[in-house]
């Protein structure tokens, strides 16, 4: 290899690596927990025979998200850019990158922290009805009501630490230390097929690690202030996920698994016009990270009939905020099916405010979720739904399967009032306002 191309990979991955500084910056990459642990296992990871390639899967999805970048002023599609870039370089100057690599870099990203806060959330619920069903079949005397568990008069709720970020991402990094390690111990290599399937495992694995951990803190009624109540939870992630995993990883690389060479290949030479487009990219996501996109699609609202005692604001964001003396409402548009929203699992958290007693209810024919705010001695009471012209529903899946086949524009509703009176009256008006 020419001298001047020798240092190329290395220009291109620093590159990339400094590309990442104004993501941190803006904090939109968070140092918690999670991210520290995926980060470090990055060169663990990195383990593949060197085997360099075009890469040309890599390259289209580069060539896609460049495309949305330009087209979107989302700093998702920037990050997922950048990554699938990074990756598209690496395969090309160094070798395959692996799903492994991949699932990595979306669990220490903010995309996984919104998928595993909001897409959970209906798990949550369940993992309630079920833990008070097993301590109910067990003549425990105990209710449920949303997320909130009451035994003895203490409740006990299943908050986003139980089944949210933190758990499902430990046990999705568990599944992706053991099948790495496993590579390195027996020089195995499993299909990739297998792969996602060992990380759906752990995620399932973790809810019923998540199960055991409930059933035991309510039944020992161990508060959340006692410090057996963070134990009981590594204790269960031990025992339920990573035993069972382990054993389920071990099995596969041992039957399953194909031989793989690490001697190193000849000496390759990176092509001119290969270089070129490498080099394009590097452009693009460099314009793409430090320039905003000068086309942008806006959010479409439904049509929502606006009571006359509120007053409306329209605030920078599209959100159109409603205010009476009773209630205040957030009428939040959302772009597109495949884009986040303003959910208040995630925005009135951000606030200051603690989510609890989560559960759905019934108004008439139509169901939405209903739940206390709780900030200091400030209590107030608020319900959320998504809402087009033709459709009202909770589920994440149902509204963005609706929204891609085409049935209307859809936007989150946000009810916020003092007392569950207020909001109850609230929540009839404005669903009969769409």
């Amino acid at each position: 290899m020419h001298a001047g191309k020798k240092y190329l990979p290395v220009f291109f991955l620093a590159a990339y690596v400094m590309l990442f500084a104004p993501f941190i910056a803006s904090g939109y990459l968070q140092t918690d927990a999670t991210s520290l642990i995926g980060a470090g296992l990055i060169p663990f990871v990195l383990q593949n025979k060197r085997s360099p390639g075009k890469g040309i899967f890599l390259g289209l999805l580069v060539a896609a998200l460049i495309l949305a970048c330009f087209f979107r002023n989302e700093q998702t599609f920037r990050y997922l850019l950048l990554v699938s870039a990074a990756l598209f370089a690496v395969r090309y100057f160094y070798g395959n990158t692996s799903l492994l690599l991949v699932a990595l870099l979306v669990i220490i990203s903010p995309l996984f922290k919104y998928v595993s806060e909001v897409f959970t959330f209906p798990i949550r619920l369940k993992l309630s009805e079920w833990a008070a069903a097993m301590m109910q079949a067990g003549n425990v005397p105990v209710t449920v009501s949303g997320n909130i568990i009451e035994m003895n008069g203490a409740g006990f709720s299943v908050d986003p630490a139980c089944m949210g970020l933190q758990m499902t991402g430990f046990s999705l990094l568990a599944g992706i230390f053991l099948i790495a390690h496993e590579q390195r111990r027996t020089q195995k290599t499993v299909k990739p097929a297998l792969q996602p399937a060992i990380l759906i495992a752990a995620f399932v694995l973790n809810i019923f690690s998540n199960l055991i951990r409930i059933v035991t803190l309510v039944a020992f009624q161990i508060s959340p202030e006692n410090p057996l109540h963070d134990w009981a939870g590594i204790m269960c992630l031990l025992v339920y996920v990573w035993v069972p995993l382990s054993s389920l990883v071990r099995y596969l690389h041992a039957n399953y698994g194909t031989i793989t060479s690490l001697d190193k290949q000849p000496q390759w030479e990176p092509g001119g016009k290969a270089i070129l487009v490498h080099f394009a990219v590097l452009v693009c996501c460099i314009y793409c990270v430090f320039h905003n996109p000068p086309v942008s699609a806006n959010a479409k609202a439904a049509t929502v009939t606006i009571p006359q005692a509120y007053k409306t604001d329209l605030m920078k964001n599209g959100v159109i905020q409603c205010r009476s003396e009773q209630a205040l409402i957030y009428i939040k548009p959302i772009a597109a099916f495949f884009t986040t929203e303003h959910n208040p699992a995630i925005c009135w958290t951000g606030s200051g405010y603690e989510l609890t007693a989560i559960r759905e209810k019934y108004f008439g024919n139509k169901k939405i979720y209903v739940g206390t705010l709780r900030k200091g001695s400030d209590h107030l009471q608020t319900a959320w739904w998504f809402s087009s012209d033709r459709h009202i529903t909770i589920s994440q899946l149902d509204w963005r399967w609706k929204a891609m086949r085409g049935e209307g524009n859809f936007q989150l509703i946000n009810v916020t009032a003092e007392s569950e009176q207020d909001l109850n009256l609230a929540v009839h008006t404005w669903l009969k306002a769409i």
